[in-house]
């Protein structure tokens, strides 16, 4: 490769000054990238249209009440379901997500976030989307918190644990949680190109303990919803995207 570079920069019928007359709209980054691929034998473009010299941009979605996350939760006594099962919490300040199995005692609890991506140019391709959710282990231990795509529509101010929506199987990602109040990061890319390619599939997330099922004594996870007064405080979305 490196001779072949010798040979473009001294013997082409364009030499170096050419090239740079020729490709003067491109960026540093796109001229190297332009000069590695001829060494390599290729032709590369015939105009610099063809290569993208935008760079990388980024937006945060970080909505207030208007917007939908709550949490869901229900308790059991020796196995069956007692209480919380019908209760809504959809102007709670607070996202719990926990599992419990105390004596006869047994608790879960799971978050539910879906972020409106409307704000986003129709044109872009999406590098990286990162849920951010500002909270803190409330017990002693440390643990996983695991995220999973919802399926079906569901309202804020009317969904339970006994109606709570279908959700996928699939873990789509998992961020270890720790007894210091954060900012914990979740790296939802996939999910986000998802929603963004097909609108209508976008019933946002779920959050849960990881793995739900696994008995255990007491772990809790609590963080802040849209619905808190500090605006900073509140999920967000962080977005980098590359304008076509």
């Amino acid at each position: 490769m490196l001779k072949n570079l010798e040979n473009i920069l001294t013997s082409s019928k364009e030499n170096l000054d050419n090239i740079f007359k020729k490709f003067k709209n491109l960026s540093y980054y796109g001229l190297i990238s332009l000069i590695m691929a001829m060494s390599c034998g290729e032709k590369g473009p015939t105009t610099p249209t063809t290569l993208s010299n935008k760079p990388p941009e980024t937006i945060t979605l970080q909505p207030g009440p208007e917007s939908k996350d709550t949490y869901v939760e229900i308790g059991y006594d020796n196995g069956v379901p007692k209480v919380y099962a019908d209760n809504n919490y959809g102007d709670k300040k607070d996202l719990l997500i926990s599992r419990a199995d105390i004596l006869n005692f047994g608790y879960t609890a799971r978050t539910y976030i879906e972020f409106n991506l409307s704000e986003l140019d129709s044109n872009i391709v999406i590098n990286l989307a990162t849920l951010k959710l500002w909270g803190y282990v409330l017990t002693p231990n440390s643990f996983s918190l695991q995220v999973q795509k919802v399926t079906s529509p569901w309202q804020e101010n009317i969904i339970t644990w006994n109606n709570q929506p279908s959700f996928s199987p699939l873990i789509e990602t998992t961020t270890n949680v720790i007894r210091k109040r954060l900012w914990y990061d979740f790296n939802i890319t996939d999910l986000v190109k998802s929603w963004y390619s097909h609108p209508e599939t976008n019933y946002g997330l779920v959050l849960k303990l990881k793995p739900e099922e696994e008995e255990r004594g007491y772990n809790f996870f609590i963080a802040v919803s849209s619905d808190d007064s500090i605006a900073t405080s509140r999920p967000k979305l962080f977005i980098t995207y590359t304008k076509k």
